[in-house]
């Protein structure tokens, strides 16, 4: 338990900043008075931080010790923060965001190791994705009394405390991702290798096909005359949908396979927004469409993880398969930003659920050779 409690921990650490980025960058603008499009840059410099860490960790994670790697990230993640909070000038909080995020990417690209390396990898990352919902969830309910009394340095010096805190929790994290690496021939083949390629391919298409809706499903809702209330107790409940299927994930591990959820999944997620063509929908529509959409989310990441890490036995594919997961976030945000015309959000989520259900076909050639091994 002291382990599983680690890699659920210090796992949702690092993504405080891509939770919480709309509370710091509101805050930035009105506390610290950056302008808008200055703070768009340093989001941005925290993301290219995070996507470079997240790179690099392709070379270290085979053969270094993951828990002093972790630990190291940990304690550079407090001391950033910190130094954020007494940051005064845009140029400034830039260079720090960007090493922050390269910190947080480090983090994460050990935590996604070690978990790999685990017997039923499919349950500890779906725990490990609870985790973040429910630090997410904990965080907005605390958050905006903190900013509002604080101001945002208060929010950056909680992430600080909260890495602080979790720095003894890397003792019981393990050295390696896999105990015996030189032993597997799960990658030797051509053809395996092949297919996990095809399979990070499939994580970062879904990943677009995701953000490209998730960054204006609060606009979605809006354009269709929702009033703000709606739109935020459709997403709290959405936040509790993705909670459940991350638990629900947990619980069923590997015991029924990969492929028959991992298909259902992406279709009926893909389905899901498509209930939100045309912009003519109300609450309840709203509410159903956004809540599958999330716990399809998280059911289906742990899986894609899973099958990757099974095929992955020195866990450099897992690392670049985090790194994916940021390009991916990135990638769809920005589509979503050209594809945006004022009038429909249809091409948004055309866009959407092609990428989600595509990427089954991407994500399909390593299903298949482990179930034929």
């Amino acid at each position: 338990m002291p382990v599983i409690a680690a890699y659920v921990a210090v796992g949702a650490l690092p993504f405080s900043m891509l939770i919480f980025l709309p509370l710091f960058v509101g805050a930035m603008v009105t506390d610290l008075g950056f302008p808008e499009r200055q703070t768009g840059f340093i989001a941005s410099a925290d993301s290219a931080g995070f996507v470079a860490g997240g790179l690099l960790a392709v070379c270290w994670v085979p053969s270094f010790n993951l828990r002093r790697i972790i630990l190291g990230g940990l304690i550079a993640m407090a001391v950033l923060n910190a130094g954020c909070a007494f940051a005064s000038d845009v140029e400034s909080m830039m260079a720090l965001r960007f090493v922050a995020g390269f910190a947080a990417a480090t983090v994460s690209a050990g935590i996604v190791a070690c978990i790999a390396g685990t017997p039923n990898p499919d349950r500890i990352y779906g725990l490990w994705m609870a985790g973040q919902l429910t630090y997410g969830t904990v965080g907005f309910l605390v958050a905006p009394a903190l900013f509002g009394k604080w101001g945002v340095a208060a929010g950056f010096l909680a992430v600080a405390g909260l890495c602080a805190l979790a720095v003894p929790l890397t003792r019981c994290l393990p050295a390696r991702a896999k105990p015996d690496p030189a032993g597997s021939t799960s990658v030797a083949s051509g053809g395996i290798r092949i297919a996990l390629w095809s399979a990070i391919a499939g994580l970062f298409v879904f990943y677009v096909g995701l953000n490209v809706v998730w960054a204006f499903l609060e606009r979605m809702g809006d354009s269709a005359g929702l009033s703000a209330r709606t739109i935020g107790n459709g997403l709290a409940v959405a936040n509790a949908a993705g909670l459940a299927g991350a638990l629900l994930v947990s619980a069923l591990g590997a015991a029924i396979g990969r492929i028959a959820p991992l298909s259902i999944g992406l279709v009926l997620t893909a389905a899901a927004i498509l209930l939100l063509l045309g912009g003519r929908f109300g609450a309840f529509t709203y509410t159903v469409a956004a809540s599958v959409y999330l716990a399809g989310w998280c059911f289906l990441v742990p899986l894609m993880l899973a099958a990757v890490s099974d095929s992955d036995p020195n866990g450099r594919f897992i690392a670049i398969g985090n790194a994916v997961i940021a390009i991916g976030l990135a990638g769809g945000a920005a589509l979503g930003g050209l594809l945006v015309t004022g009038a429909t959000y249809d091409p948004l989520i055309w866009a959407g659920a092609l990428g989600i259900s595509g990427s089954l076909l991407l994500l399909l050639p390593l299903l298949i050779a482990q179930q034929r091994s």
